[in-house]
């Protein structure tokens, strides 16, 4: 009677914890690339599903920061413009400058404020300052800032791209690199 007891309030709880979104564990919401196995954790903020890790998925015309597999590792890869909008996988893709917008106002109405909510320990985003590997080929500002690209384009060089810093306090906004420069990528779930 017991052991029925026990398996009854197991299956309960098991029940209650699957309905229940908010009572999801940490780390249990994992998406695995089925192109080479890597597991990202996801996370649901607001009504968008991301991506809480920049990807690593090895593709040509993308680099590990100062060309260490480790910084790959620990901050996913640098991609080109080019390459950005195609390394999400299935299902998933590069967000557009809205629905960069729309996780921004999530977290307030002006950079400073942004920054330092988006970058704050235990903030489920989990931005990292992946650095950058400029167009002139040099790696720069790890632990800095990073970029993130966005779909579209800014002119004919440049792509638009969430651009974080510490520098003057710190800001997040919208702005834009070189298309030949490798940024970091974070995937939005297709709706």
């Amino acid at each position: 009677m017991k052991k029925l007891s026990i398996l009854i309030v197991y299956l309960v709880t098991i029940t209650f914890l699957s309905s229940c979104a908010c009572m999801v564990k940490k780390g249990s919401n994992v998406l695995k690339d089925k192109r080479d196995g890597q597991k990202y954790e996801i996370v649901t903020i607001g009504n968008q599903i991301w991506m809480a890790e920049n990807i690593a998925y090895e593709t040509e015309k993308s680099s590990c920061y100062d060309g260490v597999p480790a910084n790959g590792k620990e901050y996913g890869r640098l991609y080109t413009w080019e390459a950005a909008k195609t390394v999400c996988p299935d299902g998933w893709h590069l967000p557009t400058e809205a629905e960069w917008n729309t996780l921004l106002s999530q977290y307030g109405e002006n950079t400073s404020d942004v920054y330092s909510k988006i970058t704050v320990e235990g903030d489920p985003f989990k931005l990292q300052m992946a650095g950058t590997h400029f167009k002139a080929g040099a790696y720069g500002s790890l632990g800095q800032m990073t970029s993130i690209w966005a779909q579209e384009t800014h002119d004919e060089d440049m792509a638009k791209c969430l651009v974080v810093m510490k520098l003057f306090g710190g800001s997040a906004e919208l702005g834009y690199d070189h298309k030949l420069a490798e940024n970091s990528v974070r995937c939005i779930k297709n709706k």
